[in-house]
């Protein structure tokens, strides 16, 4: 089955959508491009550009349908997070492509909602963390049930924005206050409340064809030992790759549970005594240089390709049982502040890849965002 000069849309122009770009068009398609930066990386790549926010679904929509022909767009999707997912969902609901209905990726966004549904439908390879919903009406005896130390984060927050750590009840009503929640543009429901577990954290990866989940990679996280807790590294093989096919099942059931019919998925879990507690998932790629370098390095599949395959209804790579034996280690560093230009080309010399996120990082760091860059390490085993 072949493209047929069909379009796939590129919800997005930036760098992290460059890879869709070019993998859509790697496999036969024109593509079409929507940015409102002018100077996006990716409009020099695209057939088609649509200057637009991509958070105006209703607008992008109008233009598409001024653009080409909407009966030859195959696909659509945004390599990015949060509302530009909606939007994405929003647009391929409305012309009948495959994806995430727009009601489902809502609910899938919304952390308590998942937490909320997981309690009800529990997937039984799969734990979570005890939750609260924060509300102002809160019982003092509903927070000690959770006990201290525990998580307070944003219900549709990503990157580790709006992540805390209360100790005590003095540090959880000022993390709660009106003055924190002005701080964080979030209102007083928009954050739940977690048992803090300790254990090893892991990021899995893989993609979901047909309600199928096929799992790409499992890789350990080591992140920074403070809220928000940033991503420092990740690495592969991890170092509970014995639990595949318990990871897999799991995700398998996931995917039943919260009705997702395709695309790529990432969720984050921590270990402890071989117990898998989901801390949370997202209908997105992995961001962070992991989807571009870290998964073809190593398993040999080009993740963007397989996306637009998944999303477009051509035949795909993906093989259920398919065994990841490791055969490289991969390490993807963080660097937090901005080393200075010759230390970064050292640092970038000495690396398989890497990229600068933020050249002037806030100190300390907010969220993930606040990064100066990364550097990707690929050796053989």
């Amino acid at each position: 089955m072949q493209a047929d000069g069909q379009y796939f849309v590129s919800l997005g122009a930036g760098i992290n959508q460059v890879p869709l770009i070019l993998s859509a068009q790697g496999l036969g398609f024109r593509t079409i491009a929507i940015d409102q930066n002018l100077q996006a990386p990716g409009f020099e790549f695209a057939t088609v550009q649509i200057h637009e926010s991509i958070f105006n679904y209703r607008k992008v929509l109008y233009k598409l349908s001024m653009a080409v022909d909407t009966q030859d767009i195959a696909g659509i999707y945004s390599a990015s997070y949060g509302h530009a997912l909606l939007s994405a969902s929003y647009i391929a609901e409305h012309l009948k492509l495959r994806g995430i209905p727009r009601t489902t990726m809502e609910s899938i966004l919304d952390k308590s909602y998942v937490r909320e549904l997981l309690s009800r439908t529990p997937v039984p390879e799969i734990s979570q963390p005890r939750y609260l919903k924060a509300f102002s009406g809160m019982l003092k005896t509903d927070i000690e049930a959770l006990g201290f130390p525990l998580i307070v984060k944003a219900r549709s927050g990503a990157g580790k924005h709006a992540v805390f750590e209360a100790d005590k009840f003095s540090s959880l009503k000022e993390i709660l206050s009106r003055k924190n929640f002005s701080a964080q543009k979030l209102e007083a429901n928009s954050f739940i409340l977690e048992e803090k577990i300790d254990g090893d954290e892991i990021i899995v990866t893989g993609l979901v064809e047909n309600f199928e989940f096929y799992l790409l990679t499992i890789t350990d996280k080591i992140h920074s030992p403070l809220p928000p807790f940033i991503d420092m590294e990740h690495r592969f093989p991890s170092a509970y790759y014995s639990l595949s096919q318990k990871i897999l099942n799991g995700m398998q059931s996931l995917v039943k549970t919260l009705q997702i019919p395709a695309g790529p998925i990432v969720a984050e879990f921590i270990v402890k005594d071989q117990e898998l507690f989901l801390i949370e998932m997202s209908p997105q790629v992995p961001g962070e240089l992991i989807g571009e370098y870290l998964i073809p390095a190593a398993t040999g599949i080009n993740l963007y390709s397989e996306i637009v395959r998944v999303l477009a209804g051509l035949p795909t790579n993906l093989v259920k049982k398919r065994k990841i034996k490791p055969m490289k280690q991969i390490r993807i560093q963080y660097i937090v502040q901005n080393p200075g230009n010759a230390a970064w080309e050292n640092m970038l010399g000495n690396a398989y890849a890497g990229r600068v996120f933020n050249p002037n990082p806030v100190n300390p760091p907010r969220s993930n965002a606040d990064r100066f860059g990364a550097l990707v390490f690929v050796e053989n085993s």
